[in-house]
């Protein structure tokens, strides 16, 4: 540690003692044995033992006040070098922005600036900043940090994949690595005596595996990076990546064989490793689905299971450190026995996440810099010799990805897109390139150049797939025909797709489905989504439900399942579901929304706004659910309907069912949409409606707006109509002079005996344009009345709060 005095007693056999005190970093060497002995120590001495111990007086500053140097001091240093690295690639990444470079590229680059190669090149900043005494915090976090990330890989993959890929992700899976392996390794045999050190006849096998496999984390940190995960090339390059790990679990194994001295530690190697897979699948892993199986939905797993795990990984990297593997493999064992997506798996990654991205990787990005030195780079037909053989590989990759996504029906732009994603790398090679060198498979040249040259593939190959990889507009594909509930027949089924966050969505949602008339000429088909934000994973899944077989062979359903099955089996055949569960991050999430849309042409998206007013007159909300709510908005193909839910409010389901809905009406295509949602529901025996309309007095009005006018009164008129003798309508029509008076007339509505208030999200009319007032607002997916009906004013008088938006054509 810094500045440290290494103090060494010297113990005999008569009890005699003696103490030797050193400059802090000398190197105390003898021939016998290279123990901390000097040269020149007499021979009688190597008798003795020696015993090292730190003062840990010098770990801390007593501060500049006292005369002390603080950068002299372990923990000073220690903050110095973080705060420093953690500065340094935030500005990196801030000026990389525009050209729309990961993280990985920032990170690389940050690392390196610190070494040799730019700031470290000066020697009194590298005895400033990182002094050799030092260095052994550096690497024991890096270690840490390469161990925990190991660890979570398989953690988060999903297990399914391995056993049962897909069939395309087979095939493009086993083509791109095959093919650039044979290529690379082809190449990499006639060139081995330039590219191995003496000694290491096999390298070149490595080198080429590692050059033809992408490592699933990798590319998965990669792609969420650019919101790829959900489109479809996203799924498919996860899904083939897959294919390339269990490759490079294979080479794993097989380089922890070869890399032994003889035969015989080779032998010992492969049956301890045997002896510990069979320990982790047979005996570990029945343990862990034990405690999975008895954690209850909903309840944390118990704090003590996850500190074993996590000093179960530092065993695990212990173990394999004496069986002759790296201190990273092992733990990857361990991370398949955890099933993921489980409490534990969640757990896991909940806790070692911000641990591993904010405090040890950084540690691990220091000291790769920190190895990296260009000006190591002087022998040029050795530069050369590398370049052509990682262009060989990253271009026979990008081809022979590109062939079979041919035959799987993509065009050359989505082909090029794909082949460039599996080109991506990230840390699992830098992980490779460090252990090479620690091993001394390669020398500080190689090193300097296999990480530089991965940096400028992966720097051009990220930015270039998002661009070739543009999402098409297949999602207002329909929306002209069954995209809206105006275009939606009455003698035909209403198709809707309610999304269920929690629980507490599910009897809102059911009550707002039962108001919408479902009847034998009309029924109601609802596709209920439930979406579960991507935690302990690393690939989205989409999962269809079979209810049927679900409930012949497991007695326990999620309760959104069972609320929706009970509803349809009281509802006489008027009602059908069909659930369906969407894992995946919050900020590509509305991909699968809509693309489950589209494909069963539904006419109404409803999901529920999640900001709740907690008992202690607090608001509950999250930002990233408001930006899910924004995006599908943007890209709906058809209506969109938020649900605010505020409590039952008189949502009850019982043999007659009851329900009171107040529909505000301003004019315009989302008001002229709520109305005729109201329209269906008015034709309910136990729904009543209280239709509000504000009319602009006519001096006021804006001659130009006169078409949406028009169109509004043929809605209202024939909504009047279809309800002339009803007698649970109510029509009330206002005439304001300005905008203010509109407010004031909605302050002054009685909501107490309504369950549902309902209003139009855009108002684009002369009385009221608040597109443009979007952007004043914390919650624009609500639009200006619905945020003014949604804020805490209101919490106590206005119950639900329904806001329609129709498909926005492009």
């Amino acid at each position: 540690m810094c500045s440290l005095i290494h103090t060494f007693f010297l113990s005999s056999s008569s009890s005699s003692r003696l103490k030797l005190s050193l400059p802090m970093g000398e190197r105390m060497t003898t021939r016998a044995n290279h123990a901390f002995i000097p040269r020149d120590t007499n021979a009688s001495v190597n008798r003795h033992e020696f015993v090292c111990f730190y003062n840990f007086q010098a770990i801390y500053s007593k501060s500049i006040w006292f005369g002390n140097d603080p950068l002299k001091f372990s923990i000073p240093i220690f903050m110095s070098q973080l705060v420093l690295y953690i500065l340094l690639s935030r500005s990196i990444q801030f000026i990389l922005r525009p050209l729309r470079q990961p993280k990985f590229v920032c990170n690389v680059i940050a690392g390196i600036i610190l070494g040799p190669s730019a700031l470290g090149h000066s020697q009194s900043f590298m005895d400033t900043i990182f002094p050799k005494r030092e260095m052994l915090v550096v690497n024991v976090l890096s270690t840490l940090a390469a161990i925990y990330f190991v660890f979570l890989i398989p953690v988060k993959m999903n297990k399914n994949m391995i056993r049962w890929p897909p069939k395309n992700a087979l095939k493009i899976g086993m083509t791109c690595f095959l093919v650039p392996f044979m290529i690379t390794a082809s190449i990499g045999f006639y060139l081995s005596g330039e590219i191995s050190r003496p000694g290491q006849r096999f390298f070149f096998i490595f080198m080429a595996a590692c050059l033809s496999i992408t490592p699933l984390p990798v590319l998965a940190y990669t792609i969420s990076e650019y919101n790829l995960v959900n489109s479809e090339l996203g799924r498919l390059a996860l899904s083939s990546s897959v294919v390339n790990d269990i490759m490079g679990y294979f080479f794993i194994a097989v380089f922890i064989v070869v890399n032994q001295t003889t035969t015989r530690n080779s032998l010992l190697a492969l049956m301890s490793l045997i002896a510990v897979v069979i320990f982790v699948f047979y005996m570990l892993r029945p343990g862990i689905l034990w405690i999975n199986r008895t954690t209850s939905k909903g309840r944390a797993i118990d704090q003590i299971v996850i500190v074993l795990v996590l000093l179960g990984v530092l065993i695990f990297a212990t173990i394999g450190d004496i069986i002759g593997a790296a201190a990273v493999d092992l733990p990857l064992l361990l991370g398949l026995a955890i099933p993921e997506g489980s409490p534990l798996g969640i757990a896991l990654a909940e806790t070692i996440d911000t641990m591993l991205e904010d405090f040890l990787l950084p540690f691990f990005y220091i000291r790769l810099g920190l190895s990296v030195d260009v000006y190591q780079i002087n022998d040029t037909r050795k530069f050369l010799v590398l370049q052509s053989l990682f262009i060989t590989g990253y271009i026979a990759k990008l081809v022979s990805t590109m062939i079979p996504s041919f035959f799987c029906g993509f065009n050359l732009r989505h082909a090029l897109s794909l082949g460039l994603m599996m080109n991506i790398r990230g840390i699992v090679e830098m992980l490779i390139f460090t252990t090479w060198k620690t091993n001394r498979l390669i020398d500080d040249q190689s090193m300097a150049i296999v990480t530089l040259s991965t940096v400028f593939i992966t720097a051009i190959a990220a930015p270039l797939s998002t661009i070739f990889c543009k999402q098409s507009s297949n999602y207002f594909a329909a929306a002209k025909t069954r995209g809206t509930i105006q275009n939606a027949r009455m003698d035909s089924e209403f198709r809707v797709l309610p999304c269920i966050h929690s629980d507490e969505d599910v009897h809102a949602i059911i009550s707002l489905l039962e108001a919408s008339h479902p009847t034998n000429d009309n029924p109601i088909s609802a596709y209920v989504l439930h979406l579960v934000e991507l935690v302990g994973r690393l690939v989205p899944v989409v999962h269809h439900t079979d209810i049927y077989k679900q409930a012949s062979n497991d007695n326990h359903l999620d309760h959104v399942v069972v609320a929706f099955k009970n509803y349809s089996n009281n509802s006489n055949g008027r009602f059908f579901f069909q659930p369906c569960t969407v894992i995946a991050p919050y900020k590509s999430m509305h991909e699968d929304i809509c693309r489950l849309a589209l494909e069963k042409m539904v006419a109404l998206i409803i999901i529920p706004f999640q900001k709740k007013h907690s008992l202690t007159n607090r608001w509950v909300f999250k930002s990233s659910l408001s930006k899910l709510n924004r995006n599908v908005l943007t890209n709906a193909p058809c209506s969109v309907g938020i649900l605010v839910h505020r409590g039952n409010h008189g949502f009850t389901m019982c043999d007659f069912f009851s329900y009171s809905i107040l529909l505000i009406f301003l004019g315009g295509a989302d008001d002229r949409e709520a109305l005729a949602y109201c329209t269906r529901m008015s034709t309910h025996p136990g729904v009543s409606v209280t239709l509000v309309r504000f009319l602009l007095w006519e001096k006021n009005r804006d001659k130009n707006n006169e078409t949406e006018r028009r169109m509004d009164d043929l809605v209202v008129n024939e909504f009047k109509l279809n309800n002339i003798r009803n007698g649970h309508v109510m029509y009330n029509e206002k005439v304001v002079e300005e905008m203010e008076q509109v407010f004031c007339g909605i302050r002054s509505l009685q909501y107490n005996n309504h369950n549902l208030v309902m209003v139009g999200r855009r108002h684009s009319t002369n009385l009221m344009n608040d597109i443009t007032m979007e952007d004043w607002f914390e919650n624009p997916e609500l639009g200006v009345i619905g945020h003014m009906l949604e804020s805490s004013d209101y919490a106590a008088t206005v119950p639900s709060i329904l806001v329609v938006q129709r498909c926005m054509l492009r």
